[in-house]
């Protein structure tokens, strides 16, 4: 007996429906090159992409660039837009403690993490209970800091502008560059420490190792200034 095929149009795939029957399904098409779907993709098993070809997410031509790409010169996995692209975690809200995190190593929960973006807006480098904004963690007792550099500093360890915690749990400021380092507010500059030690306040060209642009005025009851050679005034 021969074969019945209904609901078909051009370039429709076609279902098996029952013996000797066919149902063209007008959702699934395929042309000799592309195969489309319209509707809902679902897979109880992984969706294989070959390297250098793209998931993309397309309402209109012009939507061609939102996609996921591999690309096996760069040896890159791209995630491509061409507005913004949102992270977003706990979509369903149900959850105090969810977290974004990048991680390298096993492509299991089992891989380094790196760092993480808590739901409460934390954002944790090293550590995965951060209680403050950003904390930066070393989870030795080795030295931790922040790094600024730019074009004209480089980007070598000893560049920049550092501060951070050293080894022995003393908190630092260092300026790599031998230019000044200051503190100022709306008002200006405030104190100044040069790179030869050094500090001036009010000023930012002391003479000498305190230079104060200003009075000094002493709050103790009975002050003492002290110096080198054990005398006092």
């Amino acid at each position: 007996s021969g074969v019945s095929l209904s609901g078909s149009t051009n370039n429709t795939i076609a279902t098996v429906t029952g013996a000797n029957a066919l149902q063209g399904e007008a959702n699934l098409t395929f042309d000799g090159s592309t195969l489309a779907v319209t509707g809902t993709i679902s897979s109880s098993n992984a969706v294989v992409l070959s390297e250098n070809n793209a998931l993309h997410f397309k309402g209109t031509s012009a939507d061609d660039l939102d996609s996921i790409v591999r690309e096996s010169s760069g040896n890159l996995l791209l995630l491509n837009s061409r507005n913004d692209l949102v992270i977003n975690i706990d979509s369903n809200n149900d959850s105090t403690d969810a977290h974004f995190a990048v991680a390298h190593g096993a492509a299991t929960s089992s891989s380094t993490e790196l760092f993480r973006v808590q739901e409460n807006g934390r954002i944790g480098i090293g550590t995965a209970s951060p209680q403050r904004r950003v904390v930066v963690y070393e989870e030795t007792s080795g030295q931790t800091q922040i790094q600024f550099q730019n074009s004209t500093t480089g980007s070598a360890s000893g560049d920049g502008f550092s501060i951070g915690l050293d080894s022995a749990e003393k908190g630092f400021i260092w300026n790599y560059e031998g230019t000044d380092t200051y503190i100022g507010g709306a008002g200006g500059t405030s104190i100044t420490i040069k790179d030869d030690g050094k500090v001036g306040i009010g000023t930012t060209s002391p003479g000498q190792k305190l230079g104060v642009a200003g009075n000094i005025r002493f709050e103790s009851a009975d002050p003492t200034l002290e110096f080198n050679n054990g005398g006092a005034m």
